[in-house]
């Protein structure tokens, strides 16, 4: 669908547009791209959303899609608390009245592999809880793995070998939880 709508912008601008209004025409576009490309990231979540993060406002992408893009900087969404609950209480091995005073069903905030929530544990002191998004890290590999191969095929193996070797580490640091 997006490829094709590229395929056809031409088409849309007469013969006889000026360029100001072929420019016009590219940003409209543009930007109706970049909106089902969010969508499809946000849908997609953990590596795809990082990779989004990473590469919007390093002039990787027209600015429409920097601008669409923007909302993953720092409003990625949140899992629902049910969920959140149920990956505390597994890794706990109890339940969470057992250990917090009280804990916060909004997240205070949200990134591309976790959720941080406000808690009180039951001897007053105040902590914040990362918890991280179920099967993001085992997805994150399987996502790595597919796109580096699909770079290889399409003969690019060899130049973004290091880009991928370099976000592998970087995000071992990032679902090591403890450090």
């Amino acid at each position: 669908c997006i490829m094709m709508t590229y395929l056809l912008t031409p088409s849309r601008c007469s013969a006889n547009a000026s360029d100001a209004e072929r420019m016009a025409e590219t940003k409209r576009i543009n930007r109706m791209c970049a909106d089902k490309v969010l969508d499809l990231i946000l849908s997609l979540k953990g590596y795809y959303i990082k990779a989004a993060q990473t590469l919007c406002g390093a002039g990787q992408f027209p600015p429409e899609f920097d601008e669409a893009f923007a909302v993953l900087l720092d409003q990625c969404p949140q899992e629902p608390f049910h969920v959140v609950k149920d990956i505390i209480e597994d890794q706990l091995g109890c339940k969470i009245r057992d250990v917090f005073e009280d804990f916060t069903i909004e997240a205070v905030a949200a990134a591309s592999i976790a959720q941080v929530h406000f808690a009180t544990l039951k001897d007053g002191t105040k902590v914040a809880v990362k918890v991280q998004y179920p099967e993001v890290e085992r997805f994150f590999h399987m996502d790595v793995g597919a796109v580096s191969l699909a770079m290889q095929l399409v003969g690019m193996g060899s130049q973004v070998k290091e880009v991928f070797q370099t976000m592998q580490e970087q995000f071992q640091q990032e679902f090591d939880f403890t450090a």
